[in-house]
């Protein structure tokens, strides 16, 4: 008997280090034809979305350029490269993430890319 092991291929996750949040190919395919977004924390249930912006919001002011963020795409992934985020992370979780895993999940409602920082890959 085999015991099959967990693969992630569709599971949607975030990798968070000191520098970078990492949307792993799942993940960053909700984000397609994207390259600015803006990010959001919910304190009290220790969630942080992903927004896309597209470019015609920036040009109009509709999103402050303050809460722009750059979007680099690479084969089977999407990064966001801001260590002040990725501080504000630490701060509202209690600890320095060092390539930790979270799962992620899009919120067609709301057209948004949420991500549970409650939850490890391990935890999940």
């Amino acid at each position: 008997m085999y015991n099959w092991m967990k693969g992630n291929v569709f599971c949607m996750q975030a990798t968070i280090n000191e520098a970078a949040i990492t949307l792993n190919s799942a993940a960053a395919a909700s984000l397609k034809n994207c390259r600015y977004v803006r990010i959001g924390v919910d304190p009290e249930q220790w969630l942080m979305a992903v927004q896309p912006v597209e470019k015609r919001q920036i040009e109009t002011g509709a999103v402050p350029a303050g809460q722009i963020q750059k979007l680099s795409v690479g084969k089977g992934y999407a990064r966001i490269s801001n260590k002040e985020a990725v501080r504000e992370i630490s701060r509202l979780i209690g600890r320095q993430p060092s390539g930790e895993k979270f799962p992620a999940e899009w919120n067609e409602a709301d057209g948004i890319l949420v991500i549970d920082l409650k939850k490890t890959e391990e935890s999940v």
